[in-house]
């Protein structure tokens, strides 16, 4: 049977994953994951909550998918045997939610970096649910994380691409935005930095530096400017090589596993996809919204 796994999750007495400006200090976070009947239409577009959902951000110019578990696990409904989210609702409104296709056992991170251990050896806690993870709280395990997007985003000049997540694992290349050979943004967590992959596999590369991406909770935005140059912040910070890369873009989903790298099988809170680059006024915004949320990094 397919449920909705609901997590009691309280605005206060919530520790931060790391330091942030919003919060006068770190207090202990917790997590339990209950089982609980699906909403009667979780399709729906949910109701703007002014700190966890802001109204304000559904008016950028550009939004096509936002997706995070939810206060209660609202947005998300999970299988079990073996318990896996199957289907994230897009609570932009546009209907380009995310559905799992098929599985992969994800192995263990080899070591904490920045999280606080839950209790059950494994996983880590958090203030909400995350979309991906290596077990739930509980101790059962989760598979591999691969997400198809219902419609393709196509971008022929600008985009924006936003992830809070983490950076846990200290081997290997774990695609992110893509699902597809042509079309895909890496990670690769050996050498802490991005790739991307551009109309083929032989044209991709890398678009931040080694080192570029510390280990840890962090914000992570890709984006293309009208001049066809590829941007990356990492916690607020311009760090990409700036390199340029024109035509078109496509993204179908996130976490392909088919190019020879593994799905991404981190930990990841919330996606937010942009057919355009919004304005330094707006991107700042976002961030101070999704640090605020998820405590990812000190300003």
């Amino acid at each position: 049977m397919v449920r909705c796994m609901h997590r009691r999750g309280l605005l206060t007495g919530i520790a931060a994953l790391g330091a942030a400006s919003a919060c006068s200090g770190p207090s202990l976070l917790e997590a339990s994951d209950i089982a609980s009947p699906l909403p009667s239409d979780p399709r729906a577009a949910p109701r703007a909550q002014s700190e966890l959902e802001p109204a304000w951000l559904r008016t950028i110019d550009g939004l096509w998918f936002w997706g995070w578990a939810g206060e209660n696990d609202e947005h998300c409904t999970v299988a079990h045997n073996p318990p896996r989210i199957v289907r994230l609702a897009d609570i932009s409104g546009n209907g380009h939610h995310f559905y799992r296709d098929d599985d992969v056992i994800s192995s263990m991170p080899p070591y904490d970096r920045g999280l606080e251990r839950s209790g059950d050896g494994w996983s880590y806690r958090t203030r909400f649910t995350p979309i991906t993870r290596h077990r739930y709280n509980d101790g059962r395990n989760t598979l591999g994380h691969h997400y198809n997007q219902v419609g393709t985003m196509q971008l022929t000049d600008e985009f924006y691409l936003v992830a809070a997540m983490m950076n846990t694992r200290n081997a290997g290349d774990r695609d992110m935005w893509g699902r597809s050979h042509e079309y895909r943004i890496v990670i690769h967590q050996s050498r802490n930095r991005f790739a991307m992959v551009f109309d083929s596999i032989g044209r991709g590369g890398s678009i931040s530096p080694r080192g570029s991406v510390p280990k840890g909770p962090l914000l992570a935005e890709i984006g293309r400017t009208r001049d066809n140059i590829v941007k990356v912040w990492v916690n607020g910070v311009d760090v990409g090589n700036d390199v340029e890369r024109a035509g078109a873009f496509e993204l179908t989903g996130f976490g392909y596993k088919g190019s020879g790298h593994s799905g991404f099988d981190d930990m990841c809170f919330e996606i937010l996809n942009f057919t355009r680059l919004p304005s330094a006024e707006e991107r700042t915004r976002i961030r101070a919204y999704l640090n605020a949320k998820w405590h990812l990094y000190e300003t």
